[in-house]
């Protein structure tokens, strides 16, 4: 999920600030998000936290989803998707994925409020600060 908040993250960027300000923002992003993955507990180093992230974002592929969240049935051919169907295929299961879509442990509780809040952060920041 650290890899699918980059994702969110770098979309609001891109729509939100000029070029310049967008590139340095994703640029010191992903050394944050290793840094507070080693601090959470998840790695013991960041360059284990690295190893861990790059095949999520190398694998997703911009042109192909171009819809971060669908707001209407969340993981359903959106970004989010991907990175699950990721997730099962790094972890060797031989089940598909399955959740709540829906409901008090729905991905829909936590997915959408997350990246409205993340774009609504960005867009504010980006008008206060003229990035």
């Amino acid at each position: 999920m650290i890899s699918y908040a980059y994702m969110v993250n770098s979309n609001g960027a891109n729509q939100y600030m000029r070029c310049d300000n967008s590139s340095k923002f994703r640029k010191g992003l992903v050394p944050s998000l290793l840094r507070s993955m080693v601090h959470c507990g998840l790695f013991s180093k960041v360059e284990a936290a690295q190893i861990a992230v790059t095949p999520y974002l190398s694998s997703s592929d911009a042109s192909q989803l171009r819809m971060i969240l669908n707001m209407e049935k969340p993981a359903s051919s959106d970004f989010l998707e991907h990175f699950i169907v990721k997730a099962v295929g790094l972890c060797q299961a031989k089940l598909r994925y399955g959740f709540a879509r829906t409901g008090l442990t729905g991905f829909d509780v936590i997915a959408v409020s997350l990246v409205e809040e993340t774009l609504k952060s960005i867009s504010g920041a980006t008008r206060q600060y003229n990035w």
